[in-house]
């Protein structure tokens, strides 16, 4: 590695983390909808089918994350509340995933802007989190009847094996 990949990768690391958290995130969430939809295709919600449903998670048929949210509208009832938490998911996972690296190209080489862009970032990942974690709270209880899955019990395995795993570097 050259001298100028060394320090970009030394300026850049910061701000690029936070973006690839926010990326995670962002996948993380859309994943969640995709499984939500097909546990309700299993639960026997009309009009949603399960072999559609899995053709989705598998991306067979590829859907934005805006339309996955709206084939959820679809086929359950939001509230108010749900839908704008929703809403203002999409928009930080749109700006994150689309615009924001590139709009901030001048920023991000400026090491007096490394903190800020930071502090941007995570409050862009916020209502993603925020919004995954409300779509787990449908999502295990459903998960645990219709795929026998304790999805909080693999989430401690996860993370205790994560964790095992690093103390070792």
């Amino acid at each position: 590695m050259d001298e100028f990949e060394a320090a970009k990768i030394r300026i850049l690391k910061p701000v690029l983390f936070e973006a690839g958290a926010g990326l995670q995130d962002s996948q993380a969430l859309e994943y969640s909808i995709k499984y939500l939809l097909y546990l309700l295709s299993k639960a026997g919600v009309k009009g949603l089918d399960p072999d559609r449903a899995v053709r989705i998670i598998e991306d067979e048929e590829r859907k934005t994350a805006g339309q996955l949210i709206g084939l959820l509208k679809e086929h359950i009832e939001f509230s108010p509340d749900f839908e704008g938490i929703l809403t203002q998911a999409l928009r930080s996972r749109n700006r994150l995933v689309h615009n924001f690296l590139s709009e901030n190209l001048e920023r991000i080489v400026q090491i007096d802007q490394q903190k800020a862009l930071v502090s941007e970032l995570r409050q862009m990942r916020k209502p993603i989190r925020h919004a995954a974690k409300i779509l787990d709270e449908l999502i295990v209880p459903l998960a645990r009847v219709y795929d026998n899955l304790d999805l909080v019990a693999i989430g401690h395995e996860i993370r205790a094996d994560f964790l095992r795993k690093t103390e070792r570097n």
